[in-house]
């Protein structure tokens, strides 16, 4: 299938305003920013409220069903591959880090083992 330009623009700036929400959710947690409160709730809120829709929306611009049980297994077994294969590296990858570096801030981090 073709990339479509815009869908994929505006897919990487949605990426980009949720990093952002992320990174001030985490500055607003920490005590030296206690004076930015009101502003990074505000951030918060809107960025949170419209772009994860928005994100989704461009995301399911793209969607195309496939036809037949054949196409169905395979785009599944793509699936698993595409999203799992990673999420298992970076786990385990994580899990070294918490191991080896003791002073992470694991306060807000589930470390429970990853059963596959």
């Amino acid at each position: 299938m073709k990339r479509i330009t815009w869908v994929d623009f505006g897919k990487g700036i949605t990426i980009l305003f949720v990093v952002l929400g992320h990174v001030l959710t985490g500055m607003f947690n920490t005590p030296g920013y206690s004076n930015y409160n009101g502003i990074t709730k505000t951030s918060i809120a809107i960025i949170f409220t419209f772009i994860m829709p928005v994100f989704f929306a461009l995301s399911g611009y793209l969607y195309h069903p496939n036809n037949g049980i054949k196409n169905y297994g395979r785009n599944i077994l793509k699936k698993a591959i595409n999203l799992l294969f990673p999420y298992m590296i970076f786990s385990e990858n994580y899990k070294n880090k918490l191991a080896t570096c003791p002073k992470i801030n694991t306060k807000y981090i589930s470390t429970r083992k990853v059963h596959f």
